[in-house]
């Protein structure tokens, strides 16, 4: 390597390094990481090590995801991707750096989980970090690989999951004992399942099975660097040179507001997704997530009873609120803040003062088109679902409470964000302290369950808990929408104040 190609490798790195500590990826890693190191501790030891291969895969792993697509559309907008483009900077420097950066995050992450899981005597522990840093690395360049045809993190989202997904899955299942198949090491990353349960509990693993998972996965990350390379040139260096070529077609004439400005407002989502698949997307969530939990409830039920001796039916209550009544929110919340967020990034909520919307009435929209989604959502997915004990119409004010978070949701993402990386990370901090300020009261002493009606994640338990009592359901409904609307409000002004008087 020549010496300006390690002078422009260490410049770049510093550069990365800084661009994320502004963007709070650090921090977020390090939260993320203090919350799965105490819930793993806190599991019974016989199952804390199988925990563990599952957290370290899923989420530790997966984490730069997360972010790779945020960084790289930040950087188209703001223009630092056009720089780049002319710079004597090369594709392999770019991405490899920052694959360093977010792989070394995921790295240092995995050490005290890994720890946790097991009882600070892990059997292999460089096994167990090769696994979590490959999966890694193919996480980010297929990611990265995916982002480039996109303009915002929406239409990157609705379209990732379809080879995401898998890849999460098949492991998944081979970790629970849910499908035992020679064809699920067809996918790459059930070998690196195997290379982090080994390191992590001992489970045995020939050297011939580590070498094979290993090679596997090398091939896998060689592929999806050509496939990341080849996307590249097509998306971001090919297209946007054609359409600096392009001969300008006919002048537009002035945009009409059919139907209104809230008309205008849903169509200019649309479009904005990309392709319209926003609305299957949101259609599709609620009543995939509803079906897999009908017919996949039972069938682990009895396969957790007849493995460990523990009975799911007792949770059915925590399993419903956890699963359904605060997740599909949390989902649709997820969606309307990347949308803010893209919003953001466009500065189309500076251009709002400069039209007859004010931001007042576009936030009123914002707030009203998510929780509409939310309430939607849990309508479909609560009977669906198969966990409900009663019939819909006694679960009614939990789910109203339920689809209220979804808007909190988003107002507190967009309220704290700096910029769309930001808002990435504070969505999964926000995402496991709501999840967790739900599960609160399951774990309260009856007479101080009354404190989860401080939250409005709590509020939303309680109410679904007291569905019998109606002096309980009124108290319940009463606390959730106070703390719901105290806390829409406080957010809501913050977000007015920051875009009027640069907050």
């Amino acid at each position: 390597m020549t010496a300006p190609a390690v002078r422009r490798l260490v410049a770049l790195g510093r550069l990365e390094w800084r661009l994320e500590l502004r963007a709070q990826i650090p921090a977020v890693a390090a939260v993320v990481c203090v919350m799965w190191t105490v819930a793993v501790a806190v599991v019974p030891a016989s199952a804390a090590g199988r925990l563990g291969t599952g957290v370290l895969l899923l989420d530790t792993a997966t984490f730069g995801g997360f972010f790779v697509p945020a960084l790289f559309l930040g950087e188209r907008a703001d223009g630092a991707l056009a720089a780049l483009l002319v710079s004597p900077l090369r594709f392999g420097e770019y991405v490899g750096v920052r694959l360093a950066v977010l792989t070394g995050l995921s790295l240092a992450a995995a050490v005290p989980v890994g720890l946790s899981a097991a009882r600070l005597r892990p059997h292999q522990p460089g096994l167990a970090l090769l696994g979590v840093g490959l999966v890694a690395v193919l996480t980010l360049l297929l990611a990265f690989a995916l982002v480039q045809p996109h303009r915002t993190l929406v239409g990157y989202l609705t379209t990732a999951p379809a080879v995401i997904a898998p890849l999460l899955a098949a492991p998944l299942a081979h970790l629970a004992g849910v499908v035992d198949h020679p064809v699920l090491y067809a996918l790459p990353t059930t070998g690196a399942a195997d290379l982090i349960d080994a390191g992590l509990t001992g489970r045995p693993l020939s050297p011939a099975a580590g070498a094979a998972a290993t090679g596997y996965l090398l091939v896998w990350i060689a592929s999806a660097y050509a496939l990341a390379r080849r996307r590249f040139h097509r998306h971001a260096v090919q297209a946007p040179a054609a359409a600096r070529t392009s001969r300008p077609g006919r002048p537009r004439g002035r945009a009409r507001w059919r139907g209104g400005w809230v008309l205008t407002f849903a169509r200019a989502d649309v479009r904005t997704a990309g392709l319209d698949l926003l609305p299957a997307f949101l259609t599709v969530v609620p009543v995939a997530l509803a079906t897999a939990i009908r017919f996949g409830y039972p069938w682990l039920a009895e396969l957790v009873r007849d493995r460990t001796g523990f009975g799911l039916d007792p949770y059915l209550p925590l399993l419903l609120t956890v699963a359904v009544v605060i997740h599909v929110p949390l989902i649709m919340g997820m969606v309307g803040a990347l949308l803010m967020f893209d919003d953001m990034t466009e500065r189309r909520l500076q251009l709002l003062r400069v039209t007859p919307v004010t931001l007042e009435r576009y936030l009123g929209y914002r707030i009203a088109f998510t929780g509409l989604l939310a309430l939607a959502g849990l309508v479909v997915a609560v009977p669906v679902c198969g966990l409900a004990p009663d019939a819909l119409p006694a679960l009614l004010p939990a789910i109203v409470l339920g689809a209220a978070q979804a808007p909190l949701i988003m107002l507190t993402a967009t309220a704290f964000a700096g910029d769309r990386t930001q808002g990435v990370g504070l969505l999964k901090v926000l995402s496991g302290l709501v999840l967790l300020l739900a599960i609160v009261p399951w774990w309260l002493p009856g007479p101080l369950r009354w404190l989860g009606l401080l939250t409005p994640p709590g509020a939303v338990t309680y109410v679904q808990w007291a569905a019998h009592s109606a002096v309980d359901v009124v108290i319940g409904c009463c606390a959730g929408a106070a703390t719901a609307l105290a806390s829409a409000v406080a957010l809501r002004r913050r977000i007015v104040r920051r875009y009027t008087e640069g907050l």
